[in-house]
């Protein structure tokens, strides 16, 4: 008989709870947050996801005060959309410090956060750059307390385009269980890179947005603290739940940790930039 099991994640000041039942169900709990502990926390959860499966099929369903959203189909499928729920319910119910979409990793220590939507290619890059050794924090969702110039990342499985496979699948080995698929992405494990740490948090001491472009002329160029003013707030996903929509926070925040616009054509054209810019503050 299945016996219904909860876990439990609090991050940036929220909680999701995540009741589940079923082998289906297990095996996507188990992939997705492996990397983060359930939450020893008492009280009410902000969202609620029940997840029961059977067959092969799992039904996930949301329930949160009158609304409930019902969503059934294969373990892959399942998992992208819990996967992108869950960080969004996280995010939105943030009141402490600020939650930025994007991705962030560690190279000997020091913190790179890469912020931008999907379109822009982030996800690639930071598979990219883990595949040269850098350390994992997120590839979508970061946290900053207050005051602090630290990141704290949410280490779920990258969330990467079918076309981007060329970037990661030459370290495939035999490692097959560390990817799953569904009908246009892959969530890929941080662990299938062979260099690569899972850490909590890391100083934040660089901010890049990048921007991917088969077109582009390659720029890496530094933005000024109102240009990176600006382009913060388009990936400030809590800003309406802090005072002054958190304005103040990220005029500090830029004052504190240079800015630079990166836009690329090929993978070659970066290699070695980064870490040039990051070793001032090796320093």
């Amino acid at each position: 008989m299945n016996e219904l099991r909860t876990h439990t994640i609090s991050f940036a000041g929220s909680t999701v709870a995540l009741q589940y039942e079923g082998h289906e169900a297990v095996r996507i709990i188990e992939f997705l947050f492996r990397h983060i502990p359930t939450s020893e926390e008492q009280g009410v959860a902000d969202v609620t996801y029940h997840l029961l499966s059977k067959g092969g099929v799992a039904e996930l369903r949301l329930g949160h005060r009158e609304n409930e959203i019902h969503f059934r189909a294969s373990e892959g499928e399942v998992a992208g959309y819990l996967l992108g729920r869950v960080c969004e319910a996280l995010a939105s119910h943030s009141t402490g410090g600020m939650v930025f979409h994007a991705s962030a990793l560690s190279w000997n220590g020091m913190g790179v956060m890469l912020p931008g939507t999907m379109e822009v290619g982030k996800s690639t890059l930071t598979a990219w750059l883990l595949s040269r050794g850098y350390d994992y924090l997120t590839d979508e969702m970061v946290y900053l307390p207050n005051g602090e110039a630290r990141l704290v990342g949410f280490p779920r499985p990258l969330n990467l385009r079918r076309s981007s496979r060329f970037v990661w699948q030459e370290l495939r080995g035999e490692r097959t269980e560390e990817v799953w698929s569904g009908s246009d992405f892959d969530l890929v494990q941080p662990d299938w890179f062979p260099m690569t740490r899972v850490c909590s948090a890391a100083p934040l001491n660089l901010i890049i947005f990048p921007r991917y472009d088969l077109r582009a002329t390659f720029a890496f160029e530094p933005l000024s603290k109102a240009q990176a003013g600006l382009e913060l707030m388009r990936h400030f996903v809590n800003a309406r739940n802090l005072p002054e929509a958190g304005f103040p926070r990220i005029a500090q925040l830029v004052r504190r940790v240079p800015a630079y616009r990166l836009r690329y054509a090929r993978f070659e054209q970066i290699e070695g930039r980064i870490e040039a810019r990051l070793a001032p503050a090796r320093g």
